[in-house]
């Protein structure tokens, strides 16, 4: 299945068919009590931004289990390992439902920290998501990861489903603000 089809049938799927959600599937994988630890910590530990061959054998594995089989010279190849790095650090805790923008006003992120999340290219995003992972693993968190995905995946593309998990994640976090402060 290529990236494109698995990003939209994980959005928009037709009325009276499951949908296959990836992350979920990755989720899943990375939170089952059978996960070979090993596999886990290793997909932990590296760093898919300067360390892309490392573990590329594990990345593979949790990608092509959860029906993403991109060929070897895709451009998404080291995006997803990056998404699949943030996954592993907070152990799978993804749920489709939740406000992602809300779930870090919850956590105290601050107007500045969500801007350069916001604003930032590929590579910083390679430095800002896995500290916002264990952010995240810290508090014992679950969030919507989909967002957070959509802006490594397409971030530098300007694709239109990044530009709309920026303002998701934005509108979520301002809401939950201005709930906090009573505005």
């Amino acid at each position: 299945m290529s990236i494109d089809a698995v990003a939209q049938s994980a959005h928009e799927t037709p009325p009276g068919q499951p949908p296959h959600d990836p992350l979920r599937a990755i989720a899943g994988q990375l939170s089952s009590p059978r996960v070979d630890r090993g596999l886990l910590a290793a997909l932990r530990r590296f760093n898919p931004v300067s360390d892309g061959r490392h573990n590329l054998f594990e990345v593979q594995q949790v990608l092509l289990a959860a029906g993403i089989d991109l060929p070897a010279d895709h451009a998404r190849q080291p995006r997803w390992a990056l998404v699949v790095h943030c996954l592993a650090i907070v152990r799978g805790a993804h749920h489709g439902q939740r406000d992602t923008g809300a779930k870090l006003a919850d956590l105290g992120f601050s107007e500045a920290r969500l801007r350069q999340l916001l604003e930032a290219d590929g590579p910083l995003l390679g430095d800002l998501l896995p500290t916002l992972a264990r952010r995240v693993a810290a508090a014992g968190v679950t969030l919507n990861w989909w967002p957070l995905a959509e802006l490594a995946l397409d971030g530098d593309d300007g694709q239109d489903r990044a530009r709309k998990a920026r303002v998701d994640i934005a509108q979520g976090f301002l809401r939950a603000t201005a709930a906090k402060t009573g505005a």
